[in-house]
């Protein structure tokens, strides 16, 4: 589900000289993307694998300069991060009185996490650096199979545009969807014990269906997941909407860290008040 290491484009972005591993993976410029004509197989095999497994890697994409960097910005504001404490269902929906108490679309776990918001994140940190590079945005509507016609932006939200997800000992996600179609994250730094990624194959094509049978499995344990073998420096691109997945408890005194980076369809697009609130504890 990882890319092998290779040289796809010829050509590298000076913007992210010294951030990426421009050796393993030199990034478009843009407009071979937005032209759709003579795309590099290095694009066309992520495509394909994204729309198989649900996921595809690209393990060492930061240079390990740029890792070492990204992890002590992230590291020496860990005490400024919130701490969402929150229940909910694997759907992330309120309680539905259709079906019963104990039926997998109301059964709930507890999720607890800390966040940097991008507020707080360096301007000039590596962290939001490759986050606001137009290479990397070219990269991922390419991979996403986006339409060279249609516009496609970084999230305008001043909190949650690019954050950092915390997990100290004792923190968890539990099972769910996504409400964005697609993720795009950074692994800064991987836990001693625990914190491992779960997922499942794509269970579902739409919000609406339940997949109620398939999730109750995962969810219960009658079936395994599969684990995300994250080492520091992978990107990862991950359709959530469709994949049930997980978070596993943290255990020991280093944290997992991992950089979320946030795209959209619309020049103003932004996370509402509430869901502010309830990731980074304020809403502006």
């Amino acid at each position: 589900m990882s890319l092998s290491p290779a040289r796809v484009l010829s050509r590298a972005t000076h913007q992210l000289k010294g951030l990426v591993d421009l050796n393993r993976y030199t990034l478009p410029d843009g407009r071979w993307f937005r032209a759709h004509q003579n795309l590099p197989a290095f694009v066309q095999e992520a495509r394909q694998r994204l729309k198989r497994d649900g996921v595809v890697t690209f393990p060492n994409f930061l240079t390990e300069s740029a890792l070492l960097s990204a992890t002590k910005e992230v590291q020496s504001k860990i005490d400024e991060s919130f701490v969402s404490d929150d229940v909910h269902n694997a759907y992330l929906a309120k309680f539905d009185q259709r079906f019963p108490k104990d039926h997998i679309r109301n059964i709930e776990g507890r999720s607890l996490v800390g966040a940097t918001a991008y507020d707080q994140l360096d301007p000039n940190g590596v962290v939001r650096c490759v986050y606001e590079s137009d290479a990397l945005l070219s990269l991922v509507a390419a991979v996403l199979d986006k339409d060279p016609d249609s516009p496609f932006y970084r999230l305008a939200d001043p909190l949650g545009a690019c954050t950092v997800n915390i997990f100290k000992s004792g923190m968890s996600h539990f099972w769910h969807f996504d409400e964005s179609e697609y993720s795009v994250t950074l692994c800064l730094q991987d836990a001693v014990e625990g914190g491992h990624f779960e997922y499942t194959a794509p269970l579902r094509k739409s919000q609406d269906d339940l997949a109620d049978g398939d999730v109750e499995d995962f969810v219960t344990e009658k079936r395994p997941a599969k684990v995300l073998d994250l080492k520091p420096g992978t990107l990862t691109l991950f359709a959530g909407r469709y994949s049930l997945h997980r978070v596993t408890e943290v255990v020991g005194n280093r944290p997992r860290l991992v950089a979320v980076l946030c795209f959209a369809t619309r020049p103003d697009q932004r996370n509402s008040p509430e869901v502010q609130k309830l990731f980074w504890g304020r809403s502006k």
